[in-house]
């Protein structure tokens, strides 16, 4: 049987331009062929300890390349395959060793098919890992990456069904973080994602505003109306779940 080559990231980094070039017309090569390989290799590249250019590179790379992965049919890219990506996503996340800059990235990759995910709830594990990041004991380094998912979750999180469902365990999250006795990175985390989900929410409110203004028919009149109506209620939460400052 033959084994799969593993992939050189760090050629993509070489100053050589003829390898580096070579290395990006490989690399585009065996994404178009072999997704389900460039996936895997990626989520493996970033589970290194440390913080090396390659890293950051590999995180680069897995933020744009890997949410369509997940649009691919099965027999692109299986079922197997993607639970194995989201696991090494959780785990990289889990580790407080990953640079700062690295850290965010993969907090915008993970909200970003966190937010995709969401609705179908299809992957339990990601509310299962905030939940644990996000309890006393937990490294601030992990406590922070959690919270700042969910402010890359924000448009699924505000949707009325979405909050309807966890919005209080969400809001209940952040105003923890909030909690003076948190890490200073952890409130700001916190406070940023409150802060994101004030302002996705204002803004469908405002969509909805305009939607009732020129409606195509009454059945988008009344679906504008909730809709104003329910974001509305989220601002007022969030603005009510506020601690004083």
């Amino acid at each position: 049987k033959k084994t799969a080559m593993s992939f050189d990231f760090a050629a993509l980094l070489s100053p050589d331009n003829a390898v580096r070039k070579s290395a990006e017309s490989q690399f585009e090569q065996c994404r178009q062929a072999q997704p389900q390989l460039v996936a895997t290799q990626l989520v493996a590249a970033l589970s290194q300890p440390g913080g090396s250019p390659t890293s950051e590179l590999c995180a680069v790379l897995a933020r744009r390349y890997l949410p369509p992965l997940f649009a691919l049919a099965e027999i692109h890219f299986s079922l197997e395959a993607r639970e194995h990506v989201k696991a090494g996503l959780l785990a990289c996340l889990g580790s407080a060793s990953h640079p700062p800059s690295l850290r965010r990235k993969l907090c915008s990759l993970v909200g970003r098919l966190g937010a995709e995910f969401h609705a179908a709830g299809s992957w339990p594990q990601l509310s299962a890992f905030i939940a644990a990041a996000c309890a006393d004991g937990a490294a601030p380094e992990v406590h922070e990456s959690a919270l700042s998912v969910l402010s890359h979750m924000a448009p699924a999180l505000v949707e009325p069904a979405a909050w309807a469902a966890c919005g209080q365990s969400v809001q209940a999250t952040l105003v923890d973080g909030l909690g003076a006795a948190r890490a200073p990175a952890v409130r700001q985390a916190a406070l940023a994602s409150l802060a994101a989900l004030l302002r996705t929410s204002a803004a469908a409110e405002q969509e909805a505003e305009r939607e009732l203004r020129s409606p195509a028919d009454d059945k988008a009149r009344k679906a504008a109306k909730a809709s104003r109506k329910a974001q509305k209620a989220i601002g007022q939460s969030l603005g009510e779940g506020l601690p004083a400052m």
